[in-house]
């Protein structure tokens, strides 16, 4: 048994070259003829099944509706009144939610990701929505937590088209997605103070927003200055 002088791979006997790196293999200690048998075949055949996507929709499928469907039985025999939902509801409103999250990716692969986005904060908003009704209170639900999730949404669906723009290099990238955060913090100061039934000045926001613009400014003229790209890579080892 001897070893490869490149990679340091053990070989077998009958190797004429390494299965890793090819590198020919001169053994002085053994015969120019000598034919022994290989250790495995000289190619391999892989037979792998494809992933069939409904059976593990289903997989999934039943992963939620066993939880969801013990806690519905379990609320409907304990409850204060007779057949009749009512802590169970979160749960179902939650597992409908999940169900959105991970059956849709997997039934609908070739779907472009905004549309994926936009369909996975319509099931947020739809289970807040569900939370109102059960609380009885829509204040809150329509005032704040549903516009920040849309505006939460609509960052992604930014985000996800900025990461998959072939045109812009990565220093332009990160500068409209430095912009694009910058733009959804000041929503967020808007929708909180609105929802308090007042707005007057941009207050709190203004620290992150500052920042966040500064950096996207710098890195999209470091964008636009190739040699000042590859100097700081030099200077920073990248």
């Amino acid at each position: 048994m001897s070893y490869c002088v490149e990679c340091g791979v053990k070989l077998a006997d009958s190797e004429k070259s390494c299965p890793l790196c090819n590198t020919r293999v001169i053994n002085p200690n053994l015969p120019d003829n000598h034919d022994t048998a290989r250790p495995y075949p000289s190619s391999v055949e892989r037979q792998m099944r494809g992933l069939n996507r409904r059976e593990l929709a289903w997989i999934v499928l039943m992963m939620l509706l066993l939880p969801v469907g013990a806690t519905l039985i379990i609320d409907l025999l304990t409850g204060t009144e007779s057949f009749k939902l009512t802590w169970s509801v979160y749960v179902l409103g939650a597992g409908a939610m999940l169900g959105v999250w991970t059956l849709m990716p997997i039934m609908f692969p070739k779907i472009k990701p905004y549309l994926h986005i936009a369909v996975d904060f319509l099931a947020i908003a739809g289970f807040l929505a569900v939370i109102a009704f059960q609380l009885g209170d829509w204040k809150w639900c329509t005032h704040i937590a549903i516009p920040i999730t849309a505006a939460t949404g609509v960052l992604a669906c930014v985000v996800a088209l900025i990461v998959r723009a072939k045109v812009l290099t990565p220093m332009t990238k990160a500068s409209v997605v430095c912009a694009s955060l910058g733009l959804y913090i000041l929503a967020l100061e808007v929708i909180i103070d609105f929802s308090q039934g007042w707005f007057s000045q941009i207050s709190w926001s203004i620290y992150a927003i500052v920042p966040l613009l500064f950096l996207s400014l710098l890195l999209f003229y470091v964008s636009r200055k190739p040699g000042l790209m590859d100097e700081l890579k030099r200077r920073l080892f990248v």
